[in-house]
């Protein structure tokens, strides 16, 4: 196995173990990142969910990401992360889908 799927092994062994509710706050965060139209990261929803859910954040982000029919949302760059355990790495800066069209246009 490549370590890419390593990697989505895990984010969805995670997610299928998780609380269903945790589930839905971390979606509902993104979501509400979607629909403000601003740029947003991983970390941006961090700072909206209840800590028991943190864990669940890259999965569910990365399901966002790779969504295309239909597509949520489109990268627009890059960010330091700011949370402790990603060690600064850069992170995806992204936009909903409909909303980066209209930057683009």
């Amino acid at each position: 196995m490549k370590p890419t799927h390593l990697r989505d092994a895990a984010l969805e062994a995670q997610t299928h173990a998780a609380d269903p509710r945790l589930i839905a706050a971390v979606d509902i965060a993104i979501e509400r990142l979607i629909d403000s139209g601003e740029a947003f990261s991983a970390d941006s929803v961090r700072d909206l969910i209840p800590a028991a859910a943190l864990p669940l954040v890259g999965g569910r982000f990365r399901s966002y990401m790779m969504r295309r029919h239909p597509r949520m949302v489109d990268v627009v760059g890059e960010v330091q992360s700011t949370w402790p355990a990603t060690h600064g790495k850069k992170i995806c800066l992204v936009r909903g889908a409909d909303e980066a069209e209209q930057v683009a246009s």
